[in-house]
């Protein structure tokens, strides 16, 4: 791969450690870093509040962590647990962006999510010293000493470049600070196991590169970007590879087409049932999990869909098995109406059958704010 064809600039992905439960610290004027505290989703109906973030002394003393249940934590009169605050924690992005507007301008700054933001420093680092280190340390004194924040910092020569580093490699700093080159890749990249540790590949993704041979970036990086592309797709095969090199060629200021996610989970009952009541439970089990999930993210759906599998030996008058319902969500649809549509879709869908199997799926996910960046250019060749 000659690299010397490649953009060569100085950008950096910033991460608020631990967003929401670090904020909540702050605002008791706690140290995150010394106080374990969690953020607990508590919701009726359901048996186990789930942890949406834990402080880093709450991780460390505790060994708790995002996704944690009520029964996980530890009976000690050290442990704070409060509920979320979204409305709290968006003021608090608002004032982390005007901050970065210190160090770079507006469209050198992109928001990625609530807690980690893109800064383009390429024309910027010498002003605060000879090394990008400099820029690093002002950045995070800066958070410290007027937000209370603790930030972990990824550098890099691209965005994927330094989102990679803040990733797999900020993580193990005191500092909390890792850097990566081109050149670094096949030392520093290549050998991370499992593949789902690497930004852009999910679990079906890795399970699938799995059965090719493929089990980390350096496998990917000696597979043959043709064949990648004819199983995964022109768009998907060339990112894998282009993943695996280290190579980015976008800018955070390009206007790109969102990747379309989705999330969905799903129960089987073993033995089938045609009590209502029973139904009713399990899908709204299974809605507020994904809600809560969501919400962990910060992301929105564009779309719901519900279903149902009837046991075996159940079919309706066109001999089919299964039923599903798909509608659009709009901006701004609270979790209560998503309960009742999903409550809705159930009763139109069920006609008092044995139903072996319940889903619910979110599609089209979206941040909040809708401002997202593709790390990928598309016109790459290898």
């Amino acid at each position: 791969m000659n690299y010397q064809r490649e953009p060569h600039g100085l950008f950096l992905v910033v991460d608020m450690k631990s967003f929401f439960a670090s904020v909540e610290c702050t605002v008791r004027g706690l140290d995150p870093l010394t106080i374990p505290l969690v953020v607990m989703r508590e919701t009726r109906h359901t048996a186990h509040g789930l942890i949406v973030a834990a402080s880093p002394a709450a991780k460390k003393l505790f060994g708790l962590h995002n996704r944690d249940v009520k029964t996980d934590l530890p009976n000690d009169d050290r442990l704070i647990i409060v509920p979320p605050r979204m409305k709290l924690y968006e003021e608090k992005n608002r004032q982390i962006n005007e901050l970065f507007l210190e160090f770079v301008d507006a469209d050198e700054l992109l928001p990625y999510s609530i807690d980690e933001s893109i800064l383009d420093v390429t024309r910027h680092w010498q002003k605060h010293g000879p090394s990008v280190d400099n820029i690093v340390t002002d950045i995070q004194q800066r958070f410290r000493r007027y937000l209370g924040l603790v930030t972990s910092v990824g550098i890099g020569d691209n965005p994927l470049l330094a989102k990679l580093a803040l990733d797999l490699l900020a993580k193990h700093d005191p500092r909390f600070v890792g850097r990566l080159t081109y050149e670094q890749m096949p030392s520093k990249v290549w050998p991370v196991q499992p593949l789902t540790d690497i930004w852009g590949i999910g679990p079906q993704t890795a399970a699938k590169l799995n059965r090719l041979g493929i089990h980390n970036l350096g496998d990917l990086a000696h597979a043959d970007p043709i064949a990648l592309q004819a199983i995964f797709g022109q768009k998907l095969g060339t990112s894998l590879y282009a993943t695996a090199w280290g190579i980015d060629r976008s800018h955070i200021n390009d206007a790109r087409p969102r990747q379309q996610k989705s999330i969905s989970i799903s129960r089987v009952l073993n033995e089938g049932s045609t009590n209502e009541t029973e139904l009713v439970r399990t899908f709204h089990d299974l809605t507020t999990n994904l809600l809560e999930r969501l919400h962990e993210q910060d992301l929105v759906p564009s779309t719901l869909v519900v279903g149902i599998d009837l046991a075996a030996g159940f079919y309706d008058r066109s001999q089919r098995s299964q039923f599903t319902h798909n509608e659009e969500l709009a901006e701004g649809t609270t979790d209560s109406q998503v309960w009742q549509r999903v409550q809705t879709a159930f009763h139109g869908l069920w006609k008092g059958d044995t139903v072996k199997k319940v889903l619910v799926a979110f599609n089209a996910l979206h941040p909040h704010g809708d401002t997202q960046l593709t790390l990928f250019g598309d016109d790459f060749d290898g």
